[in-house]
């Protein structure tokens, strides 16, 4: 859970310090912020497929053919990096402007898109150390480096935002700037953890063999699918955020601040998703296929327990939460009347994400894609319909998450149910 928080603790951060700056800050930080995270989302699609293999490599004792895996898709990671950076550091202002109608919030995210470009290096070697940890299951690192992460952030972004401590005040970009440097800090962590605690020789990390494009193409054609579905997704979810942001700054500021909430209630999905997706392999790579569904079983009424907890604090304290992203009253009156549609949202969550995720385990990363467009089509079709041709209010807008982990639900359960994944070779 710990490490899930990282990407989506920096974003609660510079959300809550943007929300004492201004309405259009606040709500580029959003957009920008999810533009980015598309980015890092590709390399963790990547980084699952990796994942996923080294896992069945444990599960059937072959300890020492993580580093093989582990090193190709290090240099992988390395050119979607490079790439990315470009797209970001170079292309962006076309991108941003062709899909942002305020001039204002345009010129705000261009600010923190130039600063944030310089991060995706250390994001996506991050989620590459991550994706190892949860696969060889020594996921306790994460309880030094995601604190690590957040301290950096906060005192950087106090510093930086509002120009204390002897630092230029550089508003949003600074925000940008802090959050790059706290992923670098948690970067340099990693390194020298592998290496004291050994995992470098267990593992046989870092021998740079010559590149094997037959590796090389086993990683992309079981990760490719899942970096096709991450993206979209992700995507289709800044596709939202661009249909609000023409409804008015108000109503964009106020998705952004939930959409955060939204994120951080549903880490412990996303922490036990990936748990699934590596538990999964690891149930197959030892020959325990009858045992997936007694696991599924456990995780979810666990993911279900958690989110109930975390939806009930929603419910009973909308004010108090709320107002630790903005002061502004109007802000916090129009997103509290959205709370009531995400706690659904949310507890759809608390099954469906395990389902997706226990799919994508199995190996089977084709069908997951095919049950991500199925949602994502649902998906599109009501934001679209309810936002510009029945002009419904932002709570009913904010229905289109309900739909989508409902239909996630039922096509992946209707997958695992049929057992065609266990004829699945990864």
């Amino acid at each position: 859970m710990l490490g899930s928080l990282a990407q989506n603790i920096i974003g609660l951060i510079d959300v809550s310090f943007m929300g004492r700056v201004g309405e259009a800050q606040l709500g580029a930080t959003g957009l920008a912020g999810i533009y980015y995270f598309i980015m890092v989302l590709i390399g963790f699609g990547f980084n699952s497929g990796m994942q996923i293999i080294i896992a069945r490599r444990i599960g059937e004792g072959k300890e020492g053919e993580a580093g093989y895996v582990f090193d190709h898709e290090f240099y992988l990671i390395l050119v979607v990096a490079f790439l990315q950076f470009l797209l970001m550091h170079f292309f962006s202002y076309g991108i941003l402007r062709w899909m942002i109608h305020s001039d204002n919030v345009y010129k705000y995210a261009i600010q923190f898109n130039y600063w944030r470009s310089y991060g995706i290096f250390f994001a996506l070697l991050n989620s590459l150390f991550q994706s190892f940890f949860v696969a060889i299951g020594k996921t306790k690192v994460l309880n030094f480096s995601t604190p690590l992460l957040m301290l950096v952030n906060i005192a950087l972004d106090y510093g930086l935002i509002f120009g204390h401590w002897g630092l230029p005040q550089l508003g949003i970009s600074g925000a940008a700037i802090a959050s790059t440097t706290a992923e670098l800090s948690v970067t340099i962590f990693y390194f020298i953890f592998v290496y004291q605690s050994g995992e470098v020789k267990k593992y046989n990390l870092f021998k740079f063999p010559k590149v094997s494009f037959e590796e090389l193409f086993k990683q992309l054609n079981l990760s490719g699918p899942l970096v096709f579905q991450y993206l979209i997704s992700i995507s289709t979810w800044f596709g939202f955020f661009i249909v609000i942001e023409h409804l008015g700054e108000l109503p964009l500021a106020a998705s952004n601040i939930m959409k955060n909430i939204y994120t951080f209630c549903g880490i412990p999905c996303w922490a036990l998703g990936a748990t699934t997706n590596s538990m999964v392999s690891n149930l197959i790579g030892q020959g325990k296929q009858d045992d997936v569904f007694k696991l599924l079983r456990k995780i979810i009424s666990l993911s279900f327990s958690v989110i109930l907890i975390l939806c009930l604090l929603l419910y009973l304290f909308p004010s108090a939460i709320v107002s630790v992203f903005t002061s502004n009253p109007d802000i916090v009156a129009q997103t509290i009347l959205i709370i009531p549609t995400v706690i659904v949202a949310l507890l759809f969550m608390s099954f469906s994400f395990i389902s997706i995720f226990a799919v994508t385990g199995t190996g089977s990363t084709r069908y997951g894609l095919i049950a991500e467009i199925t949602a994502i089509v649902v998906y599109i079709v009501y934001t679209y319909l309810a936002a510009f041709y029945f002009h419904l209010s932002l709570r009913y807008i904010w229905c289109s998450e309900v739909l989508y982990w409902a239909v996630a639900f039922i096509m992946c359960g209707l997958f695992l149910r049929s057992g065609k994944w266990k004829k699945v070779v990864v």
